[in-house]
């Protein structure tokens, strides 16, 4: 008795969705694509938002940037959900073998006195940045227009919880788990002069419904580039900050005390 398997092709209708072959062409997307694109709502909103009925659940007046095409800005690594989350599964593997292996060895007893005092100084309150850029990323998440910015505000929200963890990690092998340098540098965090820059960034953000606001350009400054979400950087002419406006009881706003020029001079001096 003879088999006789044949294999017929069958050639699909379409290779993509109809709104992502507009953008890219009659091919097949890929993932980043598929969950990046033209998936912002923008119609058919069910109520006004409580918190500011004069504008939809859902607007772009909500930031200072003004876009012709909200997809424009696009993640370089095209990190959705799956890719994301496995990356960082395998990141998150590699710091905790090698926080293990110092822990089972304590190796920072092994340290002098002045080099772990000092790493507690300029490291440790970094958690307290890292926590505020969080704070940023979930602002800009939550009022931002465009799944290509918010989507990726929303991981670099997590990112920066995470970094803000490993950081304390590292105090706590310090201390031998007794919390005692976290505390030393929240106290440094909060009243050390060489990290007011650094708290003054990060408060306008942190008190403020607003995504953005606009500074022009300092002369001689490179424009045009939005190289990552963090305050201070160039875009089409503009710079970028936090908004300083903060809602009062009544809806109105109201300008805190540090002006834009002042928080300019501080993220120009400001370590990368």
């Amino acid at each position: 008795m003879a088999v006789e398997i044949k294999t017929s092709g069958v050639k699909p209708l379409r290779n993509t969705f109809s709104h992502l072959a507009a953008r890219f062409g009659d091919k097949a997307a890929t993932r980043y694509q598929e969950i990046a694109f033209d998936t912002q709502p923008s119609t058919n909103f069910h109520y006004k938002p409580l918190w500011a009925p004069e504008q939809e659940l859902y607007d772009t007046s909500t930031t200072a940037i003004k876009m012709s095409d909200w997809y424009a800005l696009k993640d370089p690594r095209q990190y959705y959900y799956g890719s994301w989350t496995t990356t960082r599964a395998k990141q998150q593997d590699a710091i905790d073998q090698q926080l293990a292996f110092t822990e089972k060895r304590d190796l920072f007893s092994l340290w002098p006195e002045d080099a772990r005092n000092f790493f507690i100084y300029a490291l440790l309150p970094l958690r307290h940045y890292e926590w505020g850029g969080n704070t940023n990323n979930n602002f800009i998440a939550a009022y931002g227009y465009g799944t290509t910015i918010t989507q990726a505000a929303t991981m670099g929200m997590c990112d920066r919880l995470g970094m803000a963890q490993f950081i304390s990690r590292i105090g706590l092998c310090i201390d031998g788990k007794t919390g005692a340098s976290l505390e030393q540098a929240r106290n440094i965090w909060l009243s050390d002069p060489a990290w007011m820059a650094w708290r003054i960034v990060l408060s306008p953000a942190s008190s403020s419904r607003s995504v953005w606001i606009v500074a022009p350009v300092r002369p001689g400054s490179r424009a045009g580039r939005l190289e990552r979400s963090m305050p201070g950087k160039p875009l089409n002419g503009t710079w970028l900050f936090p908004s300083t406006r903060k809602q009062t009881n009544g809806g109105a706003a109201m300008k805190t005390a540090v002006s834009p020029n002042a928080r300019m001079k501080f993220c120009q001096t400001t370590p990368k």
